[in-house]
């Protein structure tokens, strides 16, 4: 499992030390907010694919959630994020693994994303397969199959 630092930006006027050491498996260090925790991430490329502006891979994130966040309310929170990067969005009902879940189908500039989020136990499990407009269909299959073999541990 990789593990990343969500990033939150303050505007501070000098340079002040913050925040909690953050050590990644990936290489770097950093000193994260203390308003901020990490999500666990891992991430799937797709090895065929080369070049500059030429990206095609599937990520899977969890995410803690406060208690009255569900579904619908995470599907608004997104919405809000792209369209305000005038992106094109989609959204549907999806099963998986038996739960209820979202399918999110974004198109923004010359990237096409798909998430998939399922809520589980006040955890957003979000699967997004991110790839350039040009090869988004190339393995669109592969991910849909990648999608449907998802478990969830009980």
């Amino acid at each position: 499992m990789k593990k990343i630092v969500s990033l939150c930006l303050l505007m501070l006027s000098g340079a002040v030390a913050f925040g909690v050491a953050y050590e990644s498996k990936n290489g770097y260090s950093l000193n994260a907010s203390e308003l901020c925790e990490a999500s666990t991430i891992d991430v799937f490329n797709f090895v065929d694919v080369q070049g500059v502006g030429k990206l095609c891979n599937v990520n899977v994130i969890a995410q803690q959630l406060q208690k009255e966040m569900d579904l619908e309310g995470y599907v608004a929170l997104s919405k809000g994020q792209y369209n305000m990067q005038a992106a094109t969005f989609e959204v549907s009902d999806e099963v998986v693994s038996g739960m209820p879940a979202k399918r999110m189908e974004v198109s923004l500039g010359m990237f096409k994303f798909l998430h998939v989020g399922v809520l589980k136990d006040s955890k957003m499990y979000l699967l997004t397969y991110t790839a350039s407009a040009e090869l988004f269909d190339k393995h669109l299959v592969e991910v849909e199959k990648m999608i449907k073999s998802w478990k969830f541990n009980q």
